[in-house]
């Protein structure tokens, strides 16, 4: 007896043995350029991909490191792109976990700045297999190093992304107000369609407006506060036109 002659759900089952198909949040996987974009026995066939490709796309943790400076067309690198390729409709569908670091757009950094950013980190379970799915999101997004936001406006700038990410993800069209809350906040995002390379290209375009509108943690008070009402409403306009 082969192995394809078993029945599909004996297989499912010994797919979840295999290593690379069991959910390990500790060992997250950066998608670079050069990185082996799935397993190889996702690559063996077209059945073998079908079975395995939405496994292992919903038990892997993937981290991306985002670069500065870059045009809004070239915002997907080249290892992102091949990524979105190799995982296709369907693997994107069943992602699971997905972290994004950024650091902010700084003129002239100083000593030590070249570290300073905010991270989005979004992750849904999906404890049932098969085409309908629940699209439930918990996002959580926050910057770093803390010590370095002491007014907290970099943070509400990643508050604003936060309502942004999650009005696309619900299909709403709307960008909430400002909202103090802690260094880390956490939300929720239920909708009805499957996570898209679209949904994906969204969340770098955002992250990219946000990083495009940094804040000096120096600047007086009540100058902040005045250059604070100018940069949010510019990073409103920017983010309603993605």
């Amino acid at each position: 007896m082969s192995f394809l002659s078993l029945p599909p759900e004996l297989r499912l089952q010994i797919y979840a043995l295999l290593p690379e198909f069991r959910s390990n949040p500790n060992m997250p996987i950066t998608i670079a350029s050069g990185n082996v974009l799935a397993p190889p026995l996702c690559r063996t066939s077209r059945l073998l991909r079908h079975e395995t490709l939405p496994l292992y796309a919903q038990n892997t943790s993937f981290t991306f490191w985002l670069a500065s400076g870059l045009e809004q067309k070239r915002l997907i690198s080249l290892g992102m792109d091949h990524w979105l390729c190799a995982l296709g409709s369907t693997g994107l569908a069943r992602l699971s976990t997905l972290n994004f670091n950024r650091n902010w757009e700084l003129s002239r950094p100083s000593r030590g700045q070249h570290h300073v950013g905010f991270y989005v980190n979004l992750k849904r379970d999906l404890t049932v297999m098969g085409a309908q799915t629940s699209r439930r999101w918990q996002m959580s997004m926050g910057t770093y190093p803390i010590v370095k936001d002491l007014s907290g406006m970099r943070l509400q700038s990643v508050q604003l992304l936060e309502r942004s990410v999650i009005a696309r993800l619900q299909r709403e069209d709307a960008v909430a107000d400002d909202a103090s809350g802690d260094v880390s906040v956490t939300a929720e995002a239920n909708g009805q369609l499957d996570f898209t390379r679209a949904d994906f290209e969204y969340v770098i375009a955002a992250m990219d407006v946000i990083a495009r509108h940094p804040f000096s943690t120096f600047e007086p008070q009540e100058e902040a506060k005045q250059r604070q009402l100018v940069a949010f409403e510019k990073m409103r306009e920017e983010l309603a036109a993605l």
